[in-house]
């Protein structure tokens, strides 16, 4: 049996564009679809519910973020292999089948996920590399890496270290040996965290080129884009604090206070990206007052308010 999980977050029109989407791909399968209702409280729910009604819809009583929102999908799921999806994925026809056939065909497949494509048709940003302590102190290896990667895809399936969380397939048994999602992520990193952890499980993770799905990106996060900017960065501290310690972290953190002042130097020049000198100050300002949480007030009345 299939479970396909979507999140939604005030995002109601994409989420059916989903559902619809996703429910024409299960043609022939045994499957169920979820949608998990993150505290939108704007009537998505109710919308969904009503537009779909072969969907099983949890409304969440709190906006608890992208792990803890899949995971009351996960535990709710019957599935044996699970697809994950952002409200703003469309699947495209086979997708889903390429991703199963693979995974069926590999017991020691434990995520898969598919090339995710922009609403022009071109290629997406589909994989991500995991931390180590050398792109930590050195991030163009990171990025080195990801361009050898990157340039590596084509049309035959190919391990990779993590891959993006719009959309992922995972398997019962990777689950159950690996984990559920870490709910200590809000948002971002979840999905790179948990394929480390499948990884160390002894499963490997593979992207499916043939494998094709639209992500439009943004859909829970588009009008709340600078706590989002600051917000990919704690995760990205949380993420090396778990794996490497804190001093890790602090060496982030520091390299990150160099560099965020060095670009707002540079955004100021006449003629440069206002935006990009307003991302840039944001994590700048953040860090340099403590990195309070989201929910804090000095936090919410500089930055924003995410829920």
């Amino acid at each position: 049996m299939i479970s396909a999980i979507v999140l939604n977050y005030r995002s109601a029109d994409q989420t059916l564009q989903a559902v619809r989407s996703i429910s024409e791909t299960l043609c022939g399968e045994n499957a169920e679809i979820i949608v998990v209702d993150n505290a939108s409280r704007d009537g998505s729910a109710h919308t969904i519910r009503t537009a779909y009604p072969q969907a099983r819809v949890i409304e969440l009583s709190a906006n608890l973020g992208f792990a803890a929102g899949m995971n009351a999908g996960i535990r709710e799921a019957c599935g044996d292999y699970l697809l994950l999806l952002n409200s703003d994925v469309e699947a495209l026809p086979g997708a889903l089948d390429a991703m199963l056939s693979y995974a069926r065909a590999h017991a020691d497949v434990g995520l898969t996920a598919p090339l995710l494509i922009d609403d022009r048709g071109n290629a997406a940003r589909s994989l991500l590399v995991q931390p180590t302590v050398w792109r930590v102190l050195l991030p163009m290896l990171g990025k080195l890496r990801y361009n050898r990667w990157r340039g590596r895809i084509a049309a035959e399936p190919m391990d990779v270290e993590a891959t993006e969380g719009a959309a992922i397939l995972v398997s019962r048994t990777a689950i159950d040996k690996a984990g559920l999602l870490d709910e200590d992520f809000f948002f971002y990193h979840e999905i790179v965290e948990w394929c480390l952890r499948i990884r160390d499980a002894g499963f490997r993770v593979v992207l499916v080129p043939s494998a094709r799905m639209k992500h439009l990106c943004g859909g829970s996060t588009g009008g709340i884009w600078l706590p989002a900017r600051i917000e990919l960065k704690r995760s990205e501290y949380q993420l090396l604090e778990k794996r490497f310690g804190g001093a890790v972290k602090l060496l982030a953190v520091a390299r990150d206070t160099l560099s965020e002042a060095v670009k707002c130097a540079f955004y100021r020049l006449p003629g440069l990206s206002r935006t990009r000198l307003a991302a840039h100050a944001a994590v700048l300002r953040w860090i340099l007052m403590g990195m309070p949480g989201r929910r804090e007030e000095r936090y919410r009345s500089r930055f924003g308010v995410w829920d």
